[in-house]
């Protein structure tokens, strides 16, 4: 019973602070959106995302990996944390070259280069944030883990509320990308003393060994390991993503910036199944995969079940109330991005049978399957805005993100269908 209501608090503390984390981002945006206009709220959601996609090549999956290996290895996991921390500085560095050369020759404004470049930082923190949360996580600190993974969106929050409220500021597209600067630079070293410390108290694997195993790990062996994590990540952003940096590249700032409101609003709705499959149902799925095919299938067509049903309720709630949720939260003038919103909301429940299903081809050798699937969805993704963007706008890109999620959410279904659950190949995937 102790153990259960333990399970209980971790939980509700990993989603709480999921859900402020997110609920900041949200807000921040809203005050962004109120703030800067149609036009630099294009500019800084595009710079923002553009960004992203920079941060998932700096990090490239290198904390999973370090998860994966203390699950194997208990303490002698040590050995990896070094090799893997070299790696991080090595696709860190790569990253930042990559911002730096695409900010100067591409195709920016004086003032979108000069966002561009303050911004970078961000990369820096959020890898730190994320390397830190691993150790969290394999420490079982779950209170910490909460804690650090809302700190630095609630920290931006404040700055935001503080100037608008209380000094009156009128926020300039510099203003934000300052604050995205200072707070970059503040979590950077706080996770890089955490790190340096490597005062690491795993959980769930005894006491640590008076001595242990040493390993030379070099780092194209962890690049051997990484990559399918990596890939993922950079393949979910694409046809997750990379609408809205398209978007502007091909019509413009100010679609982007309608296209931003309807994504902000779909990236809230997108932390339910995210929070629940990759904090708590995940390890659990390793688990019964290994030991309980039966209660790994039940759990399956349980999950399917209930991500359709919530995701057709969340579909026709943003469907109905779009208009008056738009005018709410981000003002009449970007009432142009109700269309969009509406359009969007049809890959809800698309999206979330999506993150059911592909949480089982996670587990065992499936993840290289996966990773494929993700590749072949994130490339016609690409071919799909690259054409309706030129001819249809921002309204090109969210028919895409449909069509997407939809031919995802095949590919899982017949994947798993056929390589996980070969034996209940026969049976319905939507039962409970």
């Amino acid at each position: 019973m102790k153990r259960i209501k333990k399970n209980f608090v971790d939980v509700f503390l990993l989603y709480s602070s999921s859900l402020v984390g997110s609920g900041s981002t949200f807000l921040i945006y809203t005050i962004l959106a109120r703030s800067l206009g149609v036009k630099d709220f294009g500019i800084f959601g595009a710079t923002f995302s553009l960004l992203t996609i920079f941060k998932i090549i700096a990090e490239f999956g290198l904390s999973q990996l370090l998860l994966k290996k203390f699950g194997i290895y208990g303490w002698n996991g040590i050995s990896w944390v070094r090799p893997i921390f070299k790696s991080l500085l090595y696709t860190t560095s790569i990253s930042f070259v990559f911002v730096v050369s695409w900010s100067y020759f591409g195709p920016h404004e004086n003032l979108e280069k000069k966002i561009m470049l303050i911004m970078s930082v961000y990369i820096l923190g959020q890898v730190v944030v994320e390397f830190v949360s691993s150790v969290f996580q394999v420490e079982e600190r779950y209170s910490f883990l909460a804690i650090w993974q809302l700190s630095s969106n609630l920290l931006r929050l404040i700055l935001f509320v503080f100037m608008v409220f209380f000094l009156k500021i009128d926020i300039t597209l510099s203003d934000a990308a300052y604050i995205y600067f200072y707070v970059g630079i503040l979590f950077s070293v706080v996770g890089w003393v955490k790190i340096y410390l490597k005062d690491i108290k795993l959980s769930g694997h005894g006491k640590r060994p008076k001595k242990l195993e040493e390993k030379k790990i070099l780092v194209k062996n962890v690049f051997k390991e990484v990559w399918p994590f990596g890939f993922a990540s950079i393949f979910a952003f694409i046809y997750l993503q990379s609408d809205i940096v398209m978007v502007k590249y091909i019509s413009g700032d100010i679609e982007a910036g309608y296209y931003n409101v309807s994504f902000v609003i779909m990236t809230a709705l997108m932390l339910f199944p995210s929070v629940l499959y990759q904090k708590y149902f995940l390890p659990k799925y390793h688990r019964w995969a290994n030991l309980d095919r039966k209660m790994f299938f039940h759990a399956y067509k349980t999950g399917n079940l209930a991500m359709l049903l919530s995701g057709i309720f969340f579909m026709l709630t943003i469907f109905i109330f779009s208009g008056i949720i738009v005018e709410y939260f981000f003002g009449i003038k970007f009432m142009n991005s109700v269309g969009m919103v509406k359009v969007l909301s049809l890959s809800i429940p698309l999206y979330f049978v999506s993150y059911s299903v592909g949480a089982v081809l996670v587990t065992k050798e499936h993840m290289k399957t996966k990773v494929k699937l993700m590749g072949v969805t994130a490339v016609v993704n690409i071919l799909l805005n690259l054409y309706l963007i030129k001819y249809y706008g921002a309204y090109g890109a969210a028919i895409s993100t449909v069509f997407c999620n939809l031919l995802l959410m095949l590919l899982y279904l017949f994947f798993a269908q056929r390589y996980v659950f070969p034996a209940e190949r026969s049976c319905r995937v939507f039962e409970n």
